[in-house]
């Protein structure tokens, strides 16, 4: 006899943070506030002391009257360009002396040690401005490393995020090279027997077309640009957040798009950028959020790019449910060779953030992996071992039904990299959920194995990529989630709701 299945509970918020003027964030299990402004001074004024403070050998004395006639004025606007200065002045961008920092102090109120990631994450949970003509001033900075920033980061493009919150991520445009139009080889061939049946792949399903992306070869690369079924495509992986996304790169505005990496980060998220226009774009959301390209996008959470499903699971689970599935060749012309994990072994296996978070769960989860729904404008959250656990989890978000079908146990897709220096190194990638709309008034439980399910009545249907069918052919279509870090998804959609509370996942 068939489980009955039952209705599972309803959304439940995130655990409370500590309240700010505006925002919410935890540092340090304290709440944090925004300092108040003073006398501002005149937009001429400030153009002068943000010029001086962009030389590499300022006159002492001009830099002196400077930080005085700020810390009198008490123009809280500052703390921007003098946190940025905590990061610049080490890569030797800028002069960064005691005067900075002692201003910076005086201005915030606030005395850290000198970790330039603490004072980001600090401003990220204040409502601080920077002062006009910061986002130029910031791009003027970071083209010492590359002039292309100056482009990027300046006061005439749209921004919806804030400009003070990105951060150089220690590599240059383009230097994580992305896969324009790669090879793919049969996975039943013997060119596909680099991978591994039990290590993690990425798999998609498009207008009848499996491919899978291998993460030892997308761990190094994170981005391609592809087309598949006739249809141009792009596979967003970022290797901090732990998401990926495959969006089609026809735009609403007509425009097709083609991406890079701009070694650039925010919320310790890895932006990428179009060719076309240079916005920077964030891979987690699939929307442009700097550039020419944000007023066209509009407001809003939803993805701007059309966007599938992707199923994170081992190879040889997507080899046995498609078997004509393509794989990426691992001779991708960039001469090298592709190890599992590498060369992110040591981040994939700690719990900690690369850079600098705004919302943090003070549980210390803040790598625990979640699956992300985003339906009609509300963002709800589920635990990987969660729905693990459960295999299947009936669920509503907004006012849709909805069910998760889990493939597996535990913590997910267990991964061993070694690294010379290191030895052995294990940690989790993920696990393979799929989500679907359920037809009103049917409910789901575990079937036999993991391409099916049973409804309430007693009745199996079938686990496919775009839907669950019936026996009688009534279908339960796929939707789009995302599999992400709990920290991505927070930073993403800080009012999201939660099906129970995190759990650890990421690390052994």
């Amino acid at each position: 006899t068939p489980p009955t299945p039952t209705a599972t509970p309803s959304p439940t918020a995130p655990a409370p943070y500590a309240t700010t003027s505006a925002r919410t964030v935890p540092l340090n299990g304290r709440p944090v506030g925004t300092p108040q402004m003073g006398r501002p001074l005149s937009d001429e004024r400030v153009a002068e002391i943000l010029a001086l403070l962009l030389e590499r050998e300022p006159d002492p004395g001009l830099l002196d009257e400077a930080f005085a006639e700020i810390t009198l004025a008490r123009d809280v606007r500052f703390i921007a360009p003098l946190i940025e200065l905590m990061r610049a002045g080490p890569m030797q961008l800028a002069e960064l002396t005691q005067a900075h920092i002692d201003t910076l102090r005086a201005l915030s109120g606030w005395s850290p040690s000198l970790s330039w990631d603490r004072w980001f994450e600090w401003y990220g949970g204040t409502t601080l401005e920077p002062p006009p003509g910061f986002a130029t001033w910031k791009g003027q900075l970071l083209a010492h490393l590359d002039a292309r920033y100056g482009e990027m980061l300046n006061d005439a493009r749209p921004a919806e995020i804030r400009v003070e919150q990105i951060i150089w991520g220690g590599a240059m445009p383009d230097a994580t090279s992305p896969l324009d139009d790669p090879v793919f080889v049969a996975g039943n061939s013997d060119t596909a027997r680099y991978l591994d049946p039990t290590e993690p792949v990425f798999g998609v399903f498009v207008n009848g077309e499996a491919r899978a992306y291998p993460l030892r070869i997308m761990d190094a690369h994170e981005i391609v640009n592809d087309t598949i079924a006739g249809l141009p495509v792009l596979l967003a992986y970022c290797t901090l957040t732990g998401s990926s996304a495959l969006y089609d790169r026809r735009a609403p505005d007509g425009g097709t798009y083609s991406f890079s990496t701009s070694g650039l980060i925010y919320e310790s998220n890895r932006l990428m950028y179009d060719r076309e226009t240079e916005s920077l774009w964030n891979p987690l959301t699939g929307r442009p959020i700097v550039g020419a390209l944000v007023d066209a996008a509009g407001p809003g959470a939803a993805p701007w790019l059309d966007a599938f499903p992707v199923v994170t699971t081992r190879w040889g689970d997507w080899l046995a449910r498609h078997p004509d599935t393509l794989v990426l060749d691992d001779d991708t012309g960039r001469g090298r060779g592709y190890a599992p994990g590498f060369p992110h072994l040591e981040y994939f296996a700690s719990g900690n953030t690369a850079f600098p978070v705004s919302l943090r769960d003070p549980r210390q989860l803040t790598k625990a992996w979640v699956y992300g729904l985003l339906l009609d404008g509300t963002p709800k959250a589920f635990p990987l071992r969660t729905v693990l656990g459960e295999q299947v989890v009936n669920d509503r978000v907004a006012d849709r039904e909805v069910v998760l079908v889990g493939e597996g146990t535990g913590r997910g897709i267990r991964v061993t990299g070694e690294m010379p220096s290191y030895g052995e190194i294990r940690y989790f990638a993920g696990g393979a959920i799929r989500a679907y709309e359920r037809p009103e008034g049917v409910t789901f439980a575990p079937g036999p194995d993991a391409l099916s399910v049973i409804d309430q009545e007693g009745r199996a249907w079938t686990v496919d990529e775009d839907g669950i069918v019936s026996p009688d052919g009534e279908v339960a279509p796929r939707l789009y989630g995302q599999l992400t870090y709990w920290f991505g998804w927070l930073s993403a959609h800080p009012t999201t709701g939660l099906y129970g509370p995190p759990q650890p996942t990421s690390t052994p």
